[in-house]
């Protein structure tokens, strides 16, 4: 063999080892990729989130309104079909979360439950005659009167008043009436509600709070007291002023008021009914469906000597004409008792935009308007949230309020001082607003009622 020869040879061996070595390596990968195949996917998701699940087009309970907002519209007769998707994106379809509320939907164990259930102690509370207050077709037949009352005279000359200063909370909450025996969906009874309902009030009370509530039963304003009571020292006992909506004493809804007498001296009470024909009647006015009132205390603080006003209502859900004839009436009562600060909280049925709202605003703050980054906490949207949070699905809806003085200043506000009106109380009196919350109403996956509480805190000190 020549060398010319060999060294072709070899060439040749070179080429067809290289040749080789690649089909060896490529046998190695799909054996490599079929072994991959074969392993399951790990779920890389939290232990108890649900699979991802993204509604089909032929199945999808929300769709868009033209304003851009989203509509829940279910199917009663099917179940959405499901595609693969990322997580992140809209939750699979939970039967025990049918409405994709963003909240805790566990319920309770047993041996939970049983530590917060009834709250009556014998037998004889739960017979339909301990449901004091309920309307009767008598009651209803012969409308309730009040008699006029004088409010008291009391210090009002700010300029030769030695304002102390002292810090108080308004919290105020519709506890939703408990007095129908069909509930809506999600409802809970009153005996399952209360106990969550009085414990967010005992846990969010500070010294020198003032409750304020809607919807009101006597039969429930009785188990309120009972329960805010149940622990509370002789001198330490909560107190309540209130009237029913028909006969002006104990049948139909209270908006009560409820302080400590530890803190507070009750000066002044009264009730109005709200209507265009005689407030001392408890008729319904203007387009109202049912008779509509506010109450209203004059509370003295011990410590201090100063004293606020407090208001408290509940405006009718149909009656538009009503909703603005009312908050003229009250804003008309509020000016006229005395030059204290007086406040207003209630349900009003009514949004920001609405008409009732803007005319409260022209002689009022809204307490949740006044609040900064730095002093705020809980919900930012929607003092109704429904039983089954379906409020919340319609992108919510903000109708309670706490309405303070218009001089009622922020949280990093200084005093000012007006030279034109030296004696009046705006300056003469500083009044911050401190805090400002939404709080939550849903625990064990149950709401306590169909609205959230609100609560303002204010300091009230002199000034100029």
């Amino acid at each position: 063999m020549t060398r010319l020869q060999s060294a072709k040879r070899n060439r040749l061996l070179v080429l067809a080892l290289v040749l080789l070595l690649s089909l060896a390596e490529e046998a190695e990968d799909e054996d490599a990729e079929v072994v991959k195949q074969s392993v399951p996917k790990k779920n890389t998701q939290p232990k108890g989130r649900p699979q991802g699940g993204r509604y089909l087009n032929q199945y999808n309970p929300y769709t868009k309104n033209k304003d851009g907002s989203r509509k829940y519209t279910p199917s009663l007769n099917k179940k959405p079909h499901f595609e693969e998707i990322e997580e992140g994106e809209e939750a699979k379809y939970d039967k025990k979360n049918p409405h994709k509320f963003l909240g805790d939907t566990k319920e309770l164990a047993d041996d939970q439950l049983e530590v917060i259930g009834d709250i009556y102690d014998d037998e004889s509370h739960k017979k339909p005659q301990a449901l004091v207050g309920l309307p009767n077709d008598e009651a209803l037949r012969r409308p309730g009167t009040l008699e006029e009352k004088t409010p008291p005279n009391i210090p009002q000359d700010f300029g030769s008043i030695d304002i102390k200063p002292f810090e108080f909370r308004i919290y105020s909450h519709n506890v939703k009436n408990g007095g129908h025996q069909t509930l809506v969906p999600g409802e809970q009874p009153w005996a399952k509600r209360f106990r969550k309902i009085t414990a967010s009030i005992k846990f969010n009370s500070q010294r020198n709070t003032v409750v304020t509530l809607q919807e009101v039963y006597k039969f429930q304003l009785n188990d309120i007291m009972t329960e805010l009571n149940r622990y509370a020292a002789e001198e330490d006992q909560w107190k309540a002023y209130g009237a029913g909506r028909i006969d002006g004493v104990e049948i139909g809804e209270f908006v009560p008021i409820i302080y400590k007498s530890s803190e507070w001296d009750l000066i002044f009470a009264d009730t109005l009914w709200l209507n265009d024909r005689n407030v001392r009647k408890g008729i319904s006015g203007w387009d109202a469906k049912y008779p509509r009132i506010v109450s209203f205390v004059t509370l003295k603080h011990k410590d201090t000597g100063n004293y606020i006003n407090v208001f408290n209502t509940h405006l009718d859900h149909v009656g538009e004409l009503s909703k603005v004839g009312s908050v003229n009436l009250i804003a008309e009562r509020m000016d006229s008792l005395n030059e204290w600060p007086s406040f207003l909280s209630g349900d009003f049925n009514s949004e920001p935009g609405d008409k009732p709202y803007q005319i409260l605003t022209d002689y009022y703050s809204d307490s949740s308007k006044l609040v900064t980054p730095f002093n705020k906490y809980g919900h930012e949207k929607s003092t109704v949230t429904g039983f089954e949070g379906e409020v919340l699905l319609d992108g919510g809806e903000n109708i309670d309020y706490i309405f303070a003085p218009k001089y009622t200043v922020k949280l990093e506000d200084s005093p000012t001082c007006d030279e034109l009106q030296p004696k009046a109380a705006s300056n003469k009196l500083f009044l911050k607003l401190q805090g400002w919350a939404m709080l939550h109403s849903k625990f064990g996956g149950v709401y306590m009622s169909d609205h959230r509480p609100i609560v303002a805190d204010f300091s009230l000190a002199g000034k100029c």
